[in-house]
């Protein structure tokens, strides 16, 4: 797992440990709040409002919404992440932001 939020998150929970239900959910709360916070902080303290549009920030707030629902529905059981075959193309992990003035080292990713 990679320390930059922009970087595509492969991350999966892992249901084969002994941690107790509550225990996966928090760690999965976490990550995925770190990772959303990452995104948030680059539009509260780096976005350029001279650069981006309207519609800019709001495809990246919607992608960072999308990525805390997903994280909402594995920890309550609706979408199962386990690892199996992975298919990239259906990934969320993969959506890359419409902000084509984005800086390019902070392009939104999914």
């Amino acid at each position: 797992m990679s320390a930059d939020v922009f970087e595509v998150d492969r991350s999966r929970t892992l249901k084969v440990n002994k941690d107790p239900v509550n225990i996966q959910a928090w760690e999965t709360a976490r990550h995925n709040a770190w990772h959303v916070k990452g995104h948030l902080d680059y539009i509260l303290e780096e976005a350029d409002p001279n650069t981006l549009s309207p519609t800019d920030f709001a495809d990246m707030l919607e992608v960072q919404s999308a990525k805390l629902k997903r994280a909402a529905d594995i920890i309550l059981g609706r979408v199962d992440d386990a690892i199996g075959f992975v298919d990239d193309s259906l990934s969320l992990n993969n959506t890359v932001s419409t902000c084509s003035n984005c800086n390019s080292t902070k392009k939104e990713e999914l």
